[in-house]
């Protein structure tokens, strides 16, 4: 959020700042620490009207509703209409793929200052996912000079992103998650956050030898949990407990201060999926029939709706040079790793400390 969102570009159309007055989204603030759900379903949104944007641009389409020119030459068949969506979905994250370059990732491992002149700026997977630079230069600056354009990707990369991370937790996709864990690592260095680097260190020295095999085996596969069952419902671990705390605590404010040791035991045991089932069986039997329900919430998909009607006509991912908002003149994502010597010190450093802490602990205990 803080790259990306302020309120000097309250007036420029695409920015996330400006976005959230268009929806109306009045909850959102830039510390996410302070409105984190709120945060979050508004970067869903983005990323949904972002993605959008980019597949009726790639289309040519001109509404949700719209029909592609070539709709009518896709086979029939489940399986070519799937291999047909697989190829927008390619050429949408293709648009936006912008991976670290590869000679600062080799600089981290060798530790030499990075080849500059062998990576073009990213702003285009044909440049960085298949290392092989743009023929056409001047397409490349271009693009280099459309900030409103580079704004635009950069953010939709960095939702998409997110909503990966979320994904891997939600399925307990073990080795995707140490991935990202791996990638977060080099923005932990970038933007200067010491702590989160160590932890992330120790996590991915942890599971690829510096652990056991079995502690480690079980600290991939074992991070999430499932409340509710079913496909695609996991959460992590430590917001499962802060779930529970929270339920238990609410259900304890309710007593006035007047309980007793049983009292305290039978709430924790209503915690979770027990409370939540017994709160249905209430709301179905009693509320419901009592009560008058009223309507409310955020309606997800008219939101996005009414993103892409919004900036549809803006061309946020069509480039045109000169283009800027006010806010982020200028703006560029950049994809090189800042003081690649440092970093990889940094890392030896660690790395000679978790031997050290090694040699301490008696071999008996680490089997």
């Amino acid at each position: 959020m803080n790259e990306f969102f302020t309120g000097g570009s309250a007036a420029d159309r695409g920015t996330s700042f400006h976005t959230k007055n268009v929806l109306n989204q009045r909850n959102v603030k830039k510390n996410v620490m302070e409105s984190y759900n709120h945060v979050t379903d508004f970067l869903d949104i983005v990323t949904e009207g972002y993605v959008c944007l980019l597949a009726m641009k790639q289309l040519n389409v001109s509404s949700l509703s719209g029909k592609p020119p070539n709709a009518d030459n896709i086979d029939d068949s489940w399986d070519a209409k799937e291999e047909y969506v697989y190829s927008v979905a390619k050429n949408v994250v293709d648009e936006i793929w912008m991976p670290f370059s590869d000679s600062s990732l080799k600089a981290i491992v060798e530790g030499d200052s990075p080849d500059i002149t062998k990576d073009a700026q990213c702003v285009s997977s044909n440049t960085c996912r298949d290392s092989i630079a743009i023929d056409n230069h001047n397409a490349r600056e271009a693009r280099r000079e459309d900030h409103v354009y580079n704004y635009s990707c950069a953010l939709l990369w960095k939702c998409l992103n997110d909503r990966v991370r979320k994904d891997a937790v939600r399925h307990n996709d073990g080795p995707m998650m140490v991935a990202d864990w791996r990638h977060d690592t080099v923005d932990f260095w970038n933007k200067g956050h010491p702590k989160y680097l160590i932890l992330a260190h120790r996590f991915l020295a942890g599971v690829n030898g510096w652990w056991p095999p079995r502690l480690a085996n079980e600290i991939i596969w074992n991070r999430t949990v499932n409340l509710h069952g079913g496909s695609g419902h996991n959460i992590v671990m430590d917001l499962c407990n802060e779930f529970l705390n929270n339920e238990f605590k609410e259900s304890l404010k309710k007593t006035r201060g007047r309980y007793t040791t049983e009292h305290i035991s039978r709430l924790s045991q209503m915690g979770g999926s027990m409370g939540k089932s017994l709160h249905k069986i209430s709301e179905h039997e009693i509320s419901r029939t009592h009560i008058i329900q009223s309507g409310g919430g955020c309606d997800h998909a008219k939101q996005v709706k009414k993103f892409v009607t919004e900036y549809k006509s803006d061309k946020l991912f069509d480039i045109v040079p000169g283009r800027y908002h006010s806010a982020f003149a200028g703006y560029k994502y950049s994809t090189e790793i800042k003081n690649t010597q440092n970093f990889h010190r940094r890392l030896k450093k660690y790395s000679v400390k978790l031997d050290r802490s090694r040699q301490v602990v008696p071999r008996s205990s680490q089997q």
